[in-house]
C-alpha cells in the first residue's frame, strides 16, 4: 500500500498537480467537429462560492464555473492571474481534457471547484479569475476566442475560513467545533484567537486530553475527526476520564515535515471497549512519544484547528424487513475462473470469530495490511543480539555477515496470524520483504545507528540475512503447524514499490546504500536470488511464487517489465524465472483507470509470461471532495450505483482477460485477487467509500452485487 508524503513544490506545481489528477475525476469533456459549431459559441461566466480554505501555509479559492451553450464549444479553460503571475489551463491540452462538462442536451453545465496552491500573499494582489471559450467558425481554420470580465476575489478571513469542512450533503460550509483542553500532563497549550489549540511538548508521553461533548459516552459516537498541523508522529486516544483506552492511532506516519491533514477515529465493533459505558464521558488525547521515526527527539508542536464529532444516529424502531437472499460468495463464485479470492486483514481482526465467519465465507486468501511489513518485524528502535546470541535463538547468520551483532526480529504476530490462517483454513500472501517506506532508518545505518549510510556490502549480508529469517521461520512454523511447506503462504512480495521508490522514502533507505540504479538494481536482484534459493531448499518453487508488487501499474508497465526481465536474466544472459508475478495494487477511482485502460495493461503484464494479481483492489467514488491536501478539492455527487457501474466494467475486463489470453504465453494467467479491506468505513481511504461493503460487512453495496454478476454473466 502506497504511504503519501507531502512536500513544498511551487504554486505553479501544486495548482498543475491538482488540475492534472483533481480535473480528470470530473466528467467526460464533449467536443464538437468545427462543421457543428456556429458564431453562437458558448461564454462561460465565472463566479465565486464560497470562502478561501487553508491547507498547509497556502490557500485554495472555490468557484464556480458556468458554461452557456456548453455543447458548441469546442474547448474552453480558465486563466488565474495573481501578483504579476498568469496561469492558463485549458481543453487545448490534451491532459486537461476533462476540464469541462458539455452536454448535448443542456443549455448550461456548471461545476464546483477548489484550486488549492494559492499563496495568502495572493490575496493582497489583485487576484482574478477569468473563464474563456473557443470554437470554430465555419470554413475556418482558426480559433475564435470569447473571454469573461474579470471575477475580482469574495473571501472572508483566512484564518477563520481554515476552521471550515465542506458538507456535500448540504452542499455548504460548516464551523468545526472549537478545540479547548480538558486535563494537560506536562504539555503546554495555547488557545488561538481563531478557535484552535496548540499543544508544545517538552518530553516524551506528555499530553492533552480534550472533552467531547459532556454525557456522552463511546458507545454513542459513529467517529471523531480533527484536523491538525504537525511536522512529525504523535499518538492519539480516546479515553474515558480516568485514561482507560478505547482507541489508539498514529497519524501521518513518516511525517518529515510540517503538514496539515483530516484524520478520522472511527468507533467499530472491532475495538475492544466500544461497548463499554463511560459514565464520565469520553476524551480525545493528544501525545507525543518516546520513539517517532528519526523525529524522536524533536516533540514538535501541534495545532488541532477543529473537532467533529457524529453520533449515532437514532431511529424509530420500524417493522422486521422480510428476509433477504443470502449474500453469494465471491470465492465460490470465482473458483473456476481464479484460485486465490482475498481481503486485507490484521491480527485482532483474525481472532474475532464474527469477522472471521464472513471471511470464510467469502475469502480463501488474506495480505496482512500492515503486521509483515518491515518496521513490525524490526521495529522502531533497534534490539541488538550479539551472533552468538542469535545462533542460540536459531537465527541464520549468512557467511558474508561481518558485524558481530544482528537486530532482533519480532515473529509474535506473526506465528499468531499463520496459527489462526491455518485454523481458519485460509492461505496468506506475504507482503512484503524489502519497501522504501515503513522499513527502519536504523536499519541502513552504520553500525544500526545514526544517520550514516553503511556500505553496500554490509547492506548486502543485511538483506540476505533478513530475508532468510523471516522467510524460513515462516516456512518452518508452516511445517509445523502443517506438516509441509508453503500450504499457508502462496504468495511472496519480496519487493514493493522500487519503481517509485523516490516516494516518500524513510529518513535512510536503499537508494542511500546502493544510490539510484535504475532499471538494474543489483539488490533487487540479489533479494529475488535469495528468496528463490529458500524456496529450492524447500522444494516449493513450483508451489510459491515471488512477486513484484507496486501501484499504478497502468502508467509504468514498461518500466515494470524491464525490470523484471533483468531479475530474470541470469549471469549468462539466459531467462531464468525467479521473479514469477508481477502485483497490480489497484488503489483506482471510478473516473481512473478506465477499465480499457486498465486491460492494455493486463495484456502487457500477460505477455510477460508471469503470473498477474490484483493485490490491493479498491475504487473510490467523491476522491478529492472529503480529503483535500495538495491536490485540491472537487466537488461531486458520484454514488454507489456509479462504483458499481465501474466495478461491472473492471471486473467483465479482468474477466476477459484472463480466459482470453494465450495460455502458450500466459499458462497461468491471473491467479489472484486481492480486495483491500472488508468495508469502507475502517478502508485506509474511508472518506471516499471505496470497497463492496459499507459501513459493516452486513451491509453490501451495489458494488459487491455487481462483482459477484460480472463473473456469472453470459457472455
Amino acid at each position: 500500500m502506497a504511504q503519501c508524503t507531502q512536500k513544498k513544490i511551487s504554486i505553479q506545481s501544486l495548482i498543475i498537480l491538482f488540475l492534472c489528477f483533481g480535473f480528470i475525476m470530473l466528467t467526460s469533456v464533449h467536443t464538437r467537429a468545427a462543421s457543428d459549431v456556429d458564431a453562437q459559441s458558448a461564454i462561460p461566466a465565472v463566479t465565486f462560492d464560497g470562502a478561501t480554505i487553508r491547507t498547509e501555509s497556502n490557500s485554495g479559492i472555490r468557484f464556480k464555473i458556468t458554461v452557456s451553450n456548453a455543447s458548441r464549444a469546442t474547448h474552453c479553460g480558465i486563466i488565474l492571474s495573481y501578483g504579476g503571475k498568469s496561469i492558463t489551463v485549458s481543453t487545448e491540452d490534451e491532459k486537461y481534457r476533462n476540464i469541462y462538462a458539455a452536454d448535448t442536451t443542456a443549455d448550461t453545465v456548471e461545476y464546483t471547484v477548489v484550486v488549492y496552491g494559492i499563496p495568502e500573499s495572493a490575496f493582497s494582489s489583485d487576484f482574478t479569475v477569468q473563464g474563456f471559450t473557443k470554437y470554430k467558425e465555419a470554413g475556418s481554420s482558426s480559433y475564435v476566442t470569447l473571454q469573461t470580465e474579470e471575477n475580482q476575489r469574495n473571501i472572508q478571513s483566512v484564518a477563520d475560513a481554515a476552521r471550515y469542512e465542506y458538507n456535500s450533503a448540504t452542499a455548504s460550509w460548516a464551523k468545526m467545533a472549537d478545540v479547548t483542553a480538558a486535563t494537560v500532563n506536562g504539555a503546554t497549550t495555547v488557545q488561538e484567537a481563531d478557535g484552535s489549540l496548540t499543544i508544545s511538548f517538552a518530553k516524551d508521553y506528555e499530553s492533552v486530553s480534550i472533552a467531547l461533548p459532556s454525557g456522552k459516552t463511546a458507545a454513542d459516537y459513529e467517529s471523531v475527526s480533527f484536523r491538525v498541523t504537525a511536522e512529525e508522529q504523535f499518538g492519539v486516544s480516546l479515553t474515558d476520564a480516568s485514561g482507560n483506552g478505547i482507541k489508539s492511532s498514529y497519524p501521518g506516519y513518516s511525517l518529515t515535515e510540517t503538514t496539515t491533514n483530516t484524520y478520522t477515529m472511527v468507533f467499530d465493533a472491532v475495538d475492544a471497549n466500544v461497548t463499554k459505558t463511560f459514565s464520565d464521558g469520553v476524551y480525545i488525547k493528544f501525545m507525543t512519544l518516546k520513539t517517532i521515526g528519526e523525529n524522536a527527539a524533536k516533540h514538535s508542536p501541534i495545532t488541532i484547528h477543529w473537532l467533529k464529532y457524529v453520533e449515532k444516529k437514532t431511529t424509530e424502531p420500524t417493522p422486521t424487513p422480510a428476509a433477504t437472499p443470502e449474500l453469494g460468495s465471491i470465492k465460490d463464485t470465482y473458483a473456476e475462473i481464479c484460485p486465490h479470492m482475498g481481503t486485507c486483514l490484521n491480527s485482532t481482526q483474525l481472532a474475532d470469530i464474527n469477522t472471521m465467519d464472513f471471511v470464510k465465507k467469502q475469502y480463501n486468501s488474506f495480505t496482512l495490511e500492515n503486521e509483515m511489513k518491515p518496521s513490525y518485524i524490526l521495529g522502531n528502535s533497534v534490539t541488538k543480539l550479539t551472533v552468538d546470541e542469535a545462533k542460540a535463538k536459531g537465527y541464520i547468520i549468512p557467511d558474508n555477515y561481518k558485524e558481530s551483532v544482528v537486530p532482533q526480529l519480532n515473529f509474535t504476530t506473526l506465528d499468531k496470524v499463520l496459527e489462526l490462517a491455518h485454523t481458519n483454513g485460509l492461505q496468506m500472501r506475504a507482503h512484503t520483504l524489502l519497501w522504501h517506506q515503513q522499513t527502519p532508518s536504523w536499519f541502513f545505518a552504520t553500525d544500526y545507528s545514526g544517520s550514516t549510510a553503511t556500505d553496500a556490502d554490509t547492506m548486502d549480508a543485511r538483506l540476505e540475512f533478513y530475508i532468510r529469517n523471516v522467510m524460513i521461520h515462516t516456512m518452518e512454523k508452516e511445517y509445523e503447524l502443517t506438516g509441509t511447506y508453503g500450504d499457508l503462504v502462496y504468495a511472496w512480495d519480496v519487493v514493493n514499490e522500487y519503481i517509485h521508490r523516490s516516494n516518500g522514502p524513510t529518513s535512510l533507505s536503499w537508494v542511500n546504500v546502493y544510490l539510484d540504479m535504475g532499471l538494474q538494481p543489483t539488490y533487487v536482484k540479489n533479494a529475488y536470488e535469495i528468496a528463490y534459493e529458500i524456496l529450492t531448499e524447500k522444494n516449493v518453487q513450483d508451489k510459491v511464487t515471488l512477486f513484484y508488487n507496486d501501484y499504478n501499474t497502468y502508467q509504468n508497465a514498461k518500466d515494470i517489465v524491464s525490470l523484471l526481465d533483468y531479475v530474470n536474466t541470469d549471469a549468462n544472459g539466459n531467462k531464468k524465472i525467479i521473479c514469477g508475478g508481477i502485483g497490480m495494487q489497484s488503489h483506482l477511482d471510478i473516473n481512473y483507470p478506465s477499465a480499457s485502460v486498465f486491460g492494455t495493461t493486463l495484456d502487457k503484464f500477460l505477455a510477460t509470461g508471469l503470473e498477474v494479481q490484483i493485490t490491493e483492489l479498491d475504487a473510490t467514488i467523491n476522491y478529492g471532495q472529503q480529503e483535500s491536501g495538495s491536490w485540491g478539492y472537487v466537488d461531486k455527487s458520484e454514488t454507489n450505483e456509479q462504483q458499481a457501474a465501474y466495478i461491472t466494467a473492471l471486473m467483465k475486463t479482468i474477466i476477459d482477460k484472463h480466459k482470453s489470453r494465450d495460455q502458450g504465453i500466459s499458462p497461468k494467467g491471473i491467479t489472484g485477487i486481492t480486495l483491500w479491506g472488508l468495508y469502507d468505513t475502517i478502508s485506509w481511504r474511508s472518506q471516499s467509500t471505496p470497497l463492496l461493503f459499507g459501513t459493516s460487512i452486513n451491509d453490501p453495496k451495489p458494488s459487491f452485487y455487481a462483482f459477484i454478476n460480472a463473473a456469472t454473466a453470459t457472455e
